[in-house]
């Protein structure tokens, strides 16, 4: 079997394989990455809850207003910068600053 240095983990479909997707356009590429954030989110995140449980450790799914931001402030920047398909150092330079900006908020607060 021929390996492609531009394999995902998960198709469109969100079956875990691999799939080469260097032949498809950028659209199925952010589909790909997105769908597969949002897959480990929604599992990450109950399991977590549960074995908090397990431990004795008090976790709940209600969050606070720093981190119910911090998820907005993402979605948006996320939007625009995937907005036109294309991304240059610009849009990168804007992406760290925001991690840079989250990771203080949360250290500080």
């Amino acid at each position: 079997m021929k390996q492609s240095k531009n394999l995902s983990h998960f198709n469109n479909d969100g079956e875990a394989h691999l799939v080469d997707v260097s032949n498809k356009n950028t659209t199925a590429r952010i589909a790909i990455a997105i769908g597969s954030s949002v897959q480990i989110a929604l599992f990450v995140a109950p399991v977590m809850v549960i074995l908090g449980w397990m431990l004795g450790v008090p976790l709940t799914l209600e969050f606070g207003l720093l981190e119910t931001s911090a998820t907005f402030i993402s979605v948006l920047v996320a939007n625009s910068i995937l907005s036109d398909g294309k991304t240059n150092w610009l849009e990168g330079s804007m992406l760290l600053g925001s991690y840079i900006i989250l990771g203080a908020a949360f250290f500080l607060f």
